[in-house]
């Protein structure tokens, strides 16, 4: 709580709570590349040196670690959402009452921040759990076998998510599974951008944010 009053006061960028999952992920990235562990190393770093990665594993991903591309895109994607934070839309005022003083109101160009991802997040958490857990209650039943189940998610025998809403609402894992199934990683993401909108105007008329 002390560290997200004190960003907000301006000590910072965004939020404590945006600093605590950017943390996280960072945390992840450094773990997976370079961590050391019992016997032979974990990092994809070090699971590349050490034979147990193809170069091609290493590049685009592989053995349960993410690829140099993963990566490489992860640090632009830090400096781009960087920078837009910065980014700021001076809107100018004029007061009457003032004899026509002037003054500029900054806006910033992410001005909802980063909870709308969360909450789109959050829905597709959801969606997954309970199509995986009215897929287990059913019996498992094989695709094809139960309309109803097919359409919340479909799962092979080994448990593997192959289809259903709740397929097409969980992020491919890696450049491989983006090149495998195309279609799946371009409607999440357009279902991911469109309720990412909604989430925005429902959190700006809720909050009091609106323009009105």
């Amino acid at each position: 709580m002390l560290l997200d009053e004190l960003i907000q006061k301006g000590w910072g960028m965004g939020s404590g709570i945006s600093l605590f999952i950017m943390a996280g992920v960072a945390q992840t990235i450094l773990w997976q590349t370079f961590s050391p562990g019992t016997g032979l190393f974990v990092g994809s770093l070090q699971s590349f040196l050490q034979g147990q990665q193809t170069l091609m594993q290493w590049v685009v991903g592989g053995g349960g670690y993410g690829g140099l591309v993963g990566f490489i895109a992860t640090i632009i994607a830090f400096l781009i959402i960087i920078y837009i934070e910065g980014v700021r839309v001076e809107l100018p005022l004029t007061y009457a009452g003032y004899k026509g003083f002037r003054s500029r109101y900054p806006i910033k160009l992410l001005y909802v921040s980063n909870l709308p991802v969360i909450f789109a997040s959050a829905l597709f958490a959801n969606v997954f759990f309970f199509s995986q857990l009215i897929w287990s209650t059913a019996g498992r039943p094989a695709p094809g076998q139960n309309i109803l189940i097919d359409i919340l998610g479909q799962y092979d025998a080994n448990a593997t998510l192959v289809g259903g809403l709740a397929y097409f609402v969980t992020a491919p894992h890696g450049i491989m599974e983006v090149w495998g199934d195309p279609l799946r990683a371009a409607v999440y993401l357009g279902i991911l951008v469109a309720f990412c909108a909604i989430f925005s105007v429902i959190w700006l008329e809720v909050g009091g944010l609106g323009p009105s």
